[in-house]
């Protein structure tokens, strides 16, 4: 009894040992573009009818592949 025991106790401990190495490890890099906008917002001041404005955001590809802008639009 005391074999089985400590034999059950021992394959526990591995199992817990081999999980905890498997999520410690960093998880594996995505493929492909990463799109990060820091300021994704833009609220504007009161403006004049007629008149033109815009604003540059500045997006940046965080990701491993060409980022394809194809598609903008505004809410």
């Amino acid at each position: 009894m005391q074999v089985k025991k400590a034999l059950l106790i021992l394959v526990a401990l591995s199992a817990i040992s081999t999980i905890q190495t498997v999520l410690a490890k960093d998880p594996p890099a995505l493929k492909g573009p990463d799109a990060i906008a820091p300021n994704p917002k833009h609220v504007f001041r009161t403006i004049l009818e007629g008149l033109e404005v815009n604003h540059q955001f500045k997006i940046l590809n965080k990701g491993n592949e060409e980022l394809k802008i194809f598609n903008v639009r505004t809410d």
